[in-house]
């Protein structure tokens, strides 16, 4: 038998919901409605994956920016000393500070997602075959 079909995937994870949900107005057999089901299961767990990511990036980015704030005073400190006073680490750590690398490589932290080349070639296993349609 065929029927119309839809499915609803929905996952809790961390006090938050990750839903999909995928419907279809042709007809289905069990089989094709079990794997749009599998589809949308995969949806939400790549959801929940790009979550966790940008967690942790979000994290990591607070701890930059309250780094940031301590490299900024320690900066103020240690140019009201004067330069012959100061430590060959504390000479270093100012020649870095002015050093141009050091803030493009704080503007460059601003993405949310790590590249995956082997997760995004399956995902796009998920559309490949979107648009063929089978007549039985």
């Amino acid at each position: 038998m065929k029927y119309k079909a839809s499915v609803k995937i929905m996952r809790s994870y961390d006090y938050n919901h990750f839903e999909c949900c995928l419907s279809s107005d042709f007809k289905q057999t069990v089989l094709q409605i079990n794997n749009m089901r599998k589809d949308a299961a995969r949806l939400v767990d790549e959801s929940i994956r790009q979550y966790k990511v940008a967690i942790k990036k979000e994290k990591q980015r607070d701890r930059d920016e309250w780094q940031m704030e301590e490299a900024i005073t320690r900066a103020g400190v240690l140019k009201e000393k004067p330069k012959s006073e100061l430590t060959s680490e504390e000479a270093a750590f100012l020649k870095t500070y002015h050093d141009r690398k050091f803030w493009k490589e704080w503007d460059e932290e601003g993405d949310y997602y790590e590249e995956d080349p082997e997760r995004d070639f399956h995902f796009s296993c998920l559309t490949e075959f979107k648009k063929t349609r089978i007549n039985a």
